[in-house]
């Protein structure tokens, strides 16, 4: 126990600085993202995915996200949990969100298993706004088309 405790106190400030460190690069995305960028574009990663089943044709998974969205009005990183519970054989079931808390509420620990997937929510985040362009562009002449019949 003795030993355990000395190696606790020797990493314990490098656990602190490693959680300030990613606490401080998420709030400045969260920053750049939300207020000086604007994105206002909602996207997602999943981080991990557990099965919690315990009936085998029955089967209910828990899974966590890191995601860029809107949360109480205001665009944030969130990790959001959502529980899947369904039918084995014939794939139909339920989704519905257990938790969404914005990361820099989140505990230490969540903060830590999540921070990896940033750079991958920054890509995927990326490819929606791409996506979003290209079906508004690809949009834009049939909507002038009925603004013309309206005049």
């Amino acid at each position: 126990m003795k030993n355990a405790l000395t190696r606790l106190r020797e990493i314990a400030p490098k656990l602190n600085k490693t959680t300030d460190q990613a606490t401080e690069v998420v709030r400045r995305i969260e920053h750049l993202l939300a207020k000086e960028m604007q994105i206002g574009i909602q996207a997602d990663v999943r981080v991990s995915c557990k099965n919690l089943s315990t009936d085998r044709d029955i089967e209910t998974n828990e899974t966590t996200y890191l995601a860029f969205q809107r949360i109480n009005g205001l665009f944030r990183i969130v990790v959001r949990t959502e529980a899947w519970q369904g039918n084995v054989v014939n794939g139909d079931g339920d989704s519905h969100v257990i938790e969404e808390t914005p990361w820099l509420e989140c505990s230490r620990g969540v903060k830590l298993e999540t921070y990896p997937k940033l750079p991958d929510l920054l890509e995927e985040l990326t490819k929606e706004a791409e996506r979003t362009i290209e079906a508004a562009e690809s949009a834009h002449p049939e909507v002038q088309k009925v603004l013309e019949l309206l005049k």
